[in-house]
């Protein structure tokens, strides 16, 4: 993982044990132009990810093999509010924890709710890419319902909805991102997609990029803490099963889902088809 102060956080995070079939490590945040997952406030007029933070550590290269590595990226204003984003990384595991604390609110003007956003796509990791393009969908469990994000008006859908929400993810054909609020569940979940024909090598290809991401309601105090585990890595059943919060339907979806992405739409205005498969 590489960590930058510019954004505080992530900007490169690649597998020790999947690969390319060209030999590389597979990154799960290809072309990344911001430190994700991002923070957004101030109903998207405040990208937490463009601020310069100071780091509890200095610049090098840590160990997080034997013991867990923490670590904290801390921005200050002008009045002594705080914004600090905590990171736990953990030995073979996939995820990690990130933990946002915000100290005097108001000073830093921050009202009512804030996002966190995973505006990176996943590339395809397989020879057929056509096929990993395929299978890239977003998913969020909300109200005991599995929401799947895959019903593109015009090569794309942007949705967001409101209610409780205890994960949101994204997967390719292998692999997966996901956003899982710990201290308390989300209060909307969103993603959007776009589809587009790029021309490679033996023909054009219909590509997909996704994105996914919660909104979390600020209470009205000074100080908050909010807590997250972020998962990056692939789509193994037992590990998924490990969370205990459905998240193993990024597997293997019932026979019952709920099919989001009518572009524009949401669940009041006819966005939300339910259906049942054969």
């Amino acid at each position: 993982i590489i960590l930058s102060n510019y954004g505080g956080g992530p900007v490169s995070l690649k597998l020790h044990e999947y690969k390319y079939h060209t030999g590389e490590r597979i990154e799960m945040l290809p072309e990344c132009r911001q430190a994700t997952p991002e923070l957004i406030f101030l109903g998207g007029t405040l990208n937490a990810n463009n601020l310069v933070y100071n780091s509890s550590l200095t610049k090098g290269k840590y160990s997080a093999t034997t013991s867990p590595l923490e670590l904290t990226y801390t921005y200050r204003n002008e009045k002594g509010a705080a914004l600090s984003k905590r990171y736990r990384f953990y030995p073979d595991r996939y995820d990690y924890d990130l933990i946002v604390d915000i100290d005097n609110r108001g000073s830093l003007g921050f009202e009512r709710e804030y996002s966190l956003e995973w505006n990176n796509r996943l590339d395809p990791t397989e020879r057929d890419i056509a096929s990993d393009y395929n299978a890239m969908w977003a998913m969020a469990y909300q109200g005991k319902e599995r929401i799947k994000f895959t019903d593109y008006t015009n090569n794309k859908y942007d949705v967001a909805l409101s209610g409780n929400t205890d994960w949101i993810a994204m997967r390719s054909k292998y692999f997966a991102a996901a956003l899982i609020p710990r201290s308390k569940p989300a209060v909307a979940a969103k993603s959007s997609g776009v589809k587009e024909n790029v021309a490679m090598a033996g023909g054009t290809i219909l590509t997909q990029k996704v994105t996914i991401g919660l909104t979390i309601e600020l209470p009205n105090t000074d100080k908050v803490t909010d807590s997250f585990t972020v998962l990056a890595g692939p789509i193994d059943y037992e590990n998924l099963k490990s969370y205990n919060n459905t998240m193993a339907d990024l597997v293997d979806i019932e026979d019952r889902e709920v099919h989001v992405g009518d572009a524009g739409n949401s669940a009041e205005n006819g966005g939300v088809e339910e259906k049942t498969q054969e």
